[in-house]
């Protein structure tokens, strides 16, 4: 374990202002499922200026993993702190019926007031790079000895959208893609964390994904010259067969 004199040394090299500004400068960089290039070089030349050993995994065009890896002097455990570049929301008029409440257009660009870093993706989960990123740059700086190596992995591809139906592009491959790249590429580690928002609590993790498209279908015909008896609606109706489906896959997930 950590000797606390140690521990204090490197608590005493994380500065607030610092960690504000840099989550504030990530939310600034757009990095939308699919497109996460520009935040990654970003992230590796931070990497570099601090002098932790930088890797580069190119998942596509536009695509990256950005690590940085703080090396132990020994034969000790490694640790993996892991972390997703790409946002929920990324402004455009696609996107709006998903999550438009919860991102307003007013708020895309990162801002510090009041204490608080505000922004497209500054909860989820640019806070949580940035931290990741002092505290490695902290441990550096101190001196200190690691017995295994610290791995910083900022990855693509975490957020949920289902690459089904016309809905085919790299913008619609999250649900870890990064993070397997990263694992079947070269960078493992004994232990890991995630450094996503959880409450400072325990919460529950997602540990595994299945993907359906399911389709109803109805019998069409004119609204009038038929009755509702001679056609009844949940016989022919393709929606309300599709509310019975919904109906019961909320009951099961209940």
């Amino acid at each position: 374990m950590i000797q606390e004199q140690d521990r204090a040394n490197v608590i005493k090299r994380i500065n607030r202002e610092e960690l504000a500004e840099l989550t504030k400068q990530l939310v600034d960089i757009s990095s939308p499922t699919g497109s996460e290039k520009a935040i990654g070089e970003f992230i590796l030349a931070w990497h570099v200026r601090h002098n932790l050993k930088p890797v580069r995994q190119e998942l596509g065009p536009d695509r990256v993993n950005a690590i940085g890896i703080l090396e132990g002097r020994a034969n000790g455990v490694s640790l993996t702190i892991n972390g997703h570049m790409d946002t929920s929301y990324t402004g455009t008029e696609e996107d709006r019926m998903f999550c438009r409440a919860l991102e307003p257009d007013s708020d895309l660009k990162g801002a510090i007031r009041d204490g608080k870093v505000f922004g497209l993706g500054a909860s989820n989960m640019k806070s949580g790079l940035a931290a990741f990123m002092v505290a490695g740059k902290a441990i550096r700086e101190s001196g200190i000895s690691l017995k295994g190596d610290l791995i910083l992995a900022a990855v693509a591809g975490e957020i949920s959208r289902t690459p089904i139906g016309p809905y085919q592009s790299e913008a619609y491959r999250g649900e870890g893609t990064g993070t397997q790249h990263l694992l079947t590429h070269g960078i493992q580690s004994d232990y890991a964390i995630v450094a996503d928002r959880s409450a400072h609590s325990i919460v529950w993790a997602q540990n595994g994904v299945a993907q359906f498209k399911i389709s109803t279908f109805g019998d069409p015909h004119a609204a009038w010259g038929v009755t509702r008896e001679e056609k009844p609606p949940e016989a022919s109706s393709a929606i309300l067969k599709m509310m019975k489906v919904l109906q019961a896959v909320d009951e099961w997930a209940a």
